[in-house]
């Protein structure tokens, strides 16, 4: 029982990151990246606009009966993007000499039974400075 869980749900997570990597296409982002993963964890979209990167966490629920998907977005979940968006910028601005414009950012998505987002909710600067 719990397997299918687990696949459903990553299966609604799925179809959240397609939807929101429209809804970003739409709003004139660069899809650079798709679930990005090193040791620290995993980022879901890196997108760029306007010579700013964004890393970007994606939240999608069927139901709220647990909560809103916002709530998903804990303290150890950011902290583990912070650390995962520090490797992805060595990774690939090492050899610059300065690293691009860059913040954290956060859409949640609410499902109806057909897959069709009901809700998009997009949070820029998702994780405070503090947390870097």
């Amino acid at each position: 029982m719990r397997f299918f869980l687990k696949r459903k749900n990553s299966v609604v997570g799925q179809i959240g990151e397609e939807l929101a990597s429209k809804y970003l296409s739409d709003l004139d982002f660069t899809i650079l990246d798709r679930n990005y993963r090193c040791l620290h964890g995993e980022i879901d979209i890196i997108a760029i606009k306007n010579k700013v990167l964004h890393f970007i966490e994606v939240k999608t629920r069927k139901t709220t009966h647990y909560g809103h998907p916002v709530e998903a977005y804990t303290l150890s979940k950011q902290k583990k993007i912070v650390k995962t968006a520090w490797t992805y910028l060595d990774g690939k601005f090492l050899s610059v000499k300065s690293q691009p414009a860059f913040q954290f950012d956060l859409i949640t998505l609410l499902l109806n039974d057909v897959n069709e987002a009901t809700e998009i909710r997009y949070y820029e600067h998702a994780i405070t400075m503090d947390l870097w």
